[in-house]
């Protein structure tokens, strides 16, 4: 699971495409849209749930942000993905 998954995805596409390197077929599944809908805020703009940044998620959850770091951001996003298992959000 991965924070924004369609920008990560479009960034790993890009590099594999600069670098004549293949891109591995896989599922993606996006942890921002998945707190979303787990928040449940609603945005009558976009007709859907209201995103939210990586770094407002996890401090939800009582967690640190990721610096824009990959180790530091899959640290935050684990936090946001077992805290929406465990249910702990507390609505800021």
């Amino acid at each position: 699971m991965v924070y924004n998954a369609s920008f990560d995805r479009r960034m790993v596409n890009q590099c594999c495409a600069a670098h004549g390197v293949p891109v591995v077929g896989t599922d993606w599944s996006c942890a921002m849209l998945a707190y979303a809908a787990f928040h449940g805020e609603w945005n009558t703009t976009r007709s859907g749930h209201r995103w939210h940044k990586l770094e407002l998620a996890v401090g939800r959850f009582g967690g640190q942000p990721g610096g824009h770091r990959a180790l530091g951001d899959a640290l935050a996003c684990r936090t946001v993905v077992v805290g929406m298992a465990t249910g702990e959000d507390d609505g800021l």
